[in-house]
Formats: C-alpha cells, structure tokens, sequence
C-alpha cells in the first residue's frame, strides 16, 4: 500500500499553531482597523445588540465574565481540556508519526504500471462536511465576531480574550476535523461520520455547564446571574453615551410602564377607596335615621 502526500517542511502541530494564534490575531486586528477608520461600518455590523446575545450563556467559557476565581479556573481548565483531545487526533493525522492513523489507499501491483486509488472522497462529500462543520461552529465564530466588535469599541480586556479563545479553539476544530478526515476518511460517508465525532468535543464546555447546573444549581444561577450583570452594566454605560441605543429605549420604556403601572394602581386605589365610602354612607345614613327615629319614638313616650 502507498500514499501520495504533498511534500511540506512544516509540521502539521505547527500548522495548527499558526490557524489557533496567528489567524485571531490578524481577524482582530482587521476588526481594530475598522473600527478605527470607519466608525459608520462598525456600526453597522454591531447593530446594537442585546448584552446578553453576544455571549453563550449554556457554556462555561462565559465564566471569563465572572469574578469568581473558581469559575476562571473552569474556564481555562475546559479550554485546556478541548486542546488536548483535538491535538491527540492531530497528532494522529501527522503521517511521520510513527502511531500516525493514516490509511494508505494507494495499491501499486508489480505487474502494472499504474496505481489504483481505493479512498472515493469527492468534491460533494468535502462540500457536505463544510457545510456540517460550519453549521456546527458557527454560533461559536458569530459569539466571537460580536465580542470581538464589543471589545475593539470599548477596548474590553475580557471582551478580547474571550473572543480570541472562542475564535482560537473554534479554528483548531475545523484545523484538526479537516486534517484527520483526510488522513482516514476514504469515501464520504467517513468524512461525515468523522466531522460528526471530532465535532462533539467542540461542545464539552456546554455538557460541562450542564454537568454543573445539576450538581451546583444555586452557585451556578448565582454565577449566571452576575454575568448577566456585568454584560448589563457593559452596554448600559454606552446607552448612557448615545441616544440612540435600542437597549436605552428599552429600558426606558420599562421604566415609564412601571411609573405607569404605580400610577393606575395609585387611581385605582384612590377609586377602591371612595367606593368603598360611597358604599359606607347610605349604611351611616340609614343607621342616623335610625337613631332619630328611635329617639323621637322615646321622647314622645
């Protein structure tokens, strides 16, 4: 059995480093551009969002907002955790290794002089496993999008790390799922099923967060609730600055409906209040007529 392979001097775990560190890096760096030399743009790709759809409340990786030391640390230990199973199946997709996965597909008799190629993968089959694969990751590359704009705006130190590790781990899943497909997929069945298995370690950080809510419910709410706190605070301070904000309206719309509602409580109140007075007084009147009555009755007697 044989293999053709394209002849390269740099490493496959090299490789994977540069699409987990150099290609987020330049995506924020393009990001800072933009917002630096067109603010209208930014704008436009910002579209005011709600605080609370730029980040993915059901995963542990939202524990980067949180000011408990323990919960940063579930967050860099399931980040590391992620990076460990994906670099196990790239390094099985290096086919210098020594233990490498590969399947040689290429048969060469010594009776021909042409070789056959068993692995049927065609372009149909890579097309379903791009499009399986961005469909899978991309809520994780549109979190990273929305927090990296978040941080080029107002320079958010959390924003930008957050974005640059959702950008990195999502990058080195779509690495390492085509790198191990082309090493063992052999028809398109393969690249599917493949995609599928590789793709389920991008969600460990959200079976973990479930994981959590089970065993540690009020920590975990408790936890939840100051994130959605903090992301709060986050967008509130540049409602304060523009005028313009959706969640600024919003907001101060909840505030005239519950003035409203204290008003319209207050009348009716007030109107409970004199009904019940207009109620009381034929009682108080008949109960005086009553008592005229009754000493007039004891005077004539």
């Amino acid at each position: 059995m044989c293999q053709k392979t394209k002849k390269t001097t740099v490493p496959i775990e090299i490789k994977a480093a540069m699409a987990i560190a150099i290609v987020p890096i330049v995506f924020l760096f393009i990001i800072w551009l933009i917002n630096k030399y067109s603010h209208r743009l930014m704008e436009k790709l910002w579209i005011k969002r709600n605080p609370l759809d730029v980040y993915n409340r059901d995963s542990v990786y939202s524990f980067i907002f949180s000011t408990s030391n323990f919960a940063k640390c579930l967050f860099v230990l399931i980040a590391a955790v992620q990076v460990a199973f994906l670099s196990l199946f790239l390094h099985a997709s290096n086919i210098r290794n020594k233990s490498t996965d590969w399947i040689f597909t290429i048969r060469c008799s010594k009776h021909q002089l042409t070789c056959e190629d068993d692995k049927t993968v065609d372009l149909s089959g890579w097309f379903l496993f791009y499009t399986v694969t961005f469909l899978h990751l991309g809520v994780d590359f549109s979190f990273s999008t929305f927090q990296a704009l978040r941080a080029a705006q107002k320079q958010d130190l959390k924003l930008f790390l957050s974005s640059f590790v959702l950008f990195a781990l999502t990058g080195l899943a779509l690495f390492t799922s085509e790198a191990y497909n082309t090493a063992l997929a052999k028809n398109n069945r393969e690249l599917i099923v493949n995609a599928v298995i590789l793709l389920f370690i991008n969600d460990l950080d959200e079976k973990f967060f479930s994981i959590l809510k089970c065993w540690l419910p009020d920590w975990t709410k408790t936890r939840a609730a100051e994130i959605e706190a903090s992301m709060v605070r986050r967008f509130a301070n540049e409602d304060a600055e523009t005028d313009n904000s959706d969640y600024g309206e919003k907001s101060s719309q909840i505030i005239h409906v519950s003035l409203d509602e204290h008003v319209v409580c207050s009348k009716e109140k007030k109107l409970d209040e004199t009904n019940e007075t207009t109620v009381k007084r034929p009682h108080l009147q008949r109960y005086e007529s009553g008592k005229r009555m009754l000493g007039l009755s004891a005077d004539e007697n």
